[in-house]
Order: C-alpha cells, then sequence, then structure tokens
C-alpha cells in the first residue's frame, strides 16, 4: 500500500520523458560531448545522422518504457546512457557495413591464405 501512495505522488509531481522541445540544444551538446560520438565521427560516421538516430531514440524512450524521470537520474545522465547505447549500435553497423563492402565476409577462412613457399 505504502509504494501505491508512494507512485501515485510520484506521477502527479513528474512529468517523465525528455521535453525536447525545451531542452534539444542540451540534448544535441551533451550527445556531441561523448567519447563514443567523437569515435563515431572520427570513424566516417555523420554527425547529423548519429543526432537523428539519439534523437529517434530518446521519443521512442519517451512514448515506451523507458522515459526519462528526474527523480531518477539528471537529464545529462541519461542522454549520455541514451547516446552510448545508440552510437555503439550505428558503430557496429557501420563496421558491418564496411566489412560487406570489402568483401570480407564471414565464410572466408584464414587458413586457406596461400603461404609463401620460403615461409619457416
Amino acid at each position: 500500500m505504502l509504494f501505491g501512495a508512494w507512485s501515485d505522488h510520484m506521477s502527479e509531481a513528474t512529468q517523465l520523458g525528455v521535453p525536447m522541445h525545451t531542452h534539444w540544444l542540451e540534448v544535441v551538446a551533451l550527445a556531441h560531448a561523448h567519447p563514443s560520438f567523437k569515435h563515431a565521427v572520427h570513424e566516417g560516421i555523420d554527425a547529423e545522422d548519429l543526432m537523428q538516430h539519439i534523437a529517434q531514440s530518446l521519443i521512442v524512450r519517451n512514448q515506451g518504457k523507458s522515459p526519462w524521470d528526474p527523480n531518477r537520474c539528471s537529464l545529462g545522465t541519461y542522454v549520455w546512457l541514451v547516446t552510448r547505447s545508440v552510437v555503439s549500435n550505428q558503430r557496429r553497423k557501420h563496421r558491418r557495413q564496411k566489412i560487406e563492402q570489402v568483401g570480407l565476409h564471414e565464410d572466408v577462412q584464414l587458413w586457406m591464405v596461400p603461404v609463401p613457399e620460403d615461409w619457416p
């Protein structure tokens, strides 16, 4: 019973989710400051594409099971965690696409590479 009263009180006092219309510039600054964001841009992933994925993820999370709750963590911490997750997924996708472009598929076996005759 105590938990029910607490959750009713919390839902009245706190609006869950990142208010994107008022915090967009802060979200952009936090995302761009994340080390993995910088690494991803250095690897050749477009920064605007990354920001679109981060914004999309925040919007989906606002409507889903894990919206930002200011009573649990700061906005910076929440955006930092979402950025890390999104950028990690995008870097993995980028590396996979790069490998497919080069033609290095999983079915290539390195032991099939011919060894020079003078190999010890």
